[in-house]
Parts: C-alpha cells; sequence; structure tokens
C-alpha cells in the first residue's frame, strides 16, 4: 500500500473500531495493514467488519473463503491470497 497513508496502530483507533476488532488483534498480536490504513475511516472499517461477519453467518465457511480467494487473485493481492489461502488449507481445502 502507499507510503502516503496513514498507519494507525490499535492504540489510535476509535473505539468502536478497537472493539471490533480487538479478538482479531489479540489472537494475531498484531494489527494488520489493512486495518492500520482503514483504521482513519472508522464507519467505513466498522461497516466492512460487520459485512464480513454477516458473511460468515450466511454463508457455509468455504464458500466464504472461495470467494475470498477469488477476489484476492482477481486483484493480485498476495497478502490476503496468502493469509486466506493458509485459512483454506486447515478449512480442508486441497492444494490445488
Amino acid at each position: 500500500m502507499s507510503a502516503r497513508i496513514e498507519r494507525l496502530g490499535f492504540e489510535q483507533l476509535a473505539p468502536g473500531v478497537q472493539y471490533v476488532l480487538r479478538s482479531k488483534y489479540e489472537r494475531l498480536g498484531y494489527l494488520g495493514e489493512f486495518f492500520q490504513v482503514t483504521g482513519v475511516q472508522p464507519v467505513v472499517l466498522t461497516s466492512f467488519m460487520e459485512m464480513t461477519d454477516a458473511l460468515k453467518v450466511a454463508l457455509p465457511e468455504h464458500l466464504t473463503e472461495l470467494g475470498a480467494l477469488t477476489v484476492a487473485t482477481l486483484m493480485e493481492n498476495r497478502y490476503e491470497l496468502h493469509q486466506h489461502e493458509r485459512l483454506s488449507k486447515r478449512l480442508g481445502f486441497g492444494e490445488a
């Protein structure tokens, strides 16, 4: 991502965004760059996380991951592709 975009630390996020991301932040031990840069727009980030959580309820987990893999591939986002490939393997997806 562009160096011109401000990155926020977890403590700099709006309280509502901290609430939404706290479990992820504590589980991973770091705040991913996506959240660092989108944290400057707390309404957008909170809405994105609400949509993501709703998708996880509405769709089976393997379909959610298939969508994430497809979008990451089409957007040539190697970071997200790597993250979702790892999760997909844990869900039982094959290497192909």
